[in-house]
């Protein structure tokens, strides 16, 4: 792992210090550390969004209840609480949304690193060019049935992508590799 790297981790949390290791005369993260700390931090996340949406969710009840018991006469006081319950339900559809992208991302860098079957895997950029590699092999070999294939497949290229087949991925992998070759390597080369 670079200086660069190890800076640019810790400054994101200082948690992944704890993930650290020293190992053949490199710092590298521990995996298993490292998943247990995204997978506290994602179900920190989830707690943090299921409050949210439920809270706003027993605002809006509250605000329909509040509309039920006006009259006619209070129109401008229900049109109000409409435009705010129309506000609430579009924060509770983004909470949602939001839960069910950190699922997929936290579940698709898992089942990666599962799919490797070594207990240590380096960083998340060193995975990323060998998902990226995983790739390239299967498309080249026809071979796209594998569990590392679909494993990088679901890690690197989103599912709308993934969606419409292997020339959409490897369409997609071509785009991704100018920002994962290291200077002037080219990783997909068909």
């Amino acid at each position: 792992m670079s200086v660069d790297s190890l800076s640019n981790l810790l400054a994101i949390n200082q948690d992944y210090a704890s993930c650290l290791e020293y190992n053949n005369g490199t710092i590298q993260l521990n995996a298993e550390k490292t998943k247990e700390l995204a997978d506290a931090q994602s179900e920190e996340a989830l707690a943090t969004l299921e409050a949210s949406a439920a809270h706003d969710k027993v605002r809006y009840l509250q605000l329909a209840r509040e509309i039920d018991q006006l009259t006619n006469a209070e129109q401008e006081q229900i049109d109000m609480k409409r435009l705010e319950m129309e506000a609430l339900e579009q924060n509770i559809n983004q909470y949602d949304l939001l839960k069910s992208h950190i699922q997929e991302a936290t579940g698709a860098y898992r089942s990666w690193l599962y799919a490797q079957n070594t207990p240590e895997s380096g960083d998340m950029y060193t995975d990323a060019q060998s998902a990226l590699q995983e790739i390239e092999e299967g498309l080249n070999s026809g071979k796209v049935g594998t569990k590392k294939y679909k494993a990088a497949v679901e890690f690197l290229v989103p599912d709308e992508v993934s969606q419409k087949g292997e020339q959409a991925v490897q369409s997609y992998m071509q785009l991704l590799n100018s920002y994962l070759a290291e200077e002037n390597e080219v990783l997909i080369t068909s």
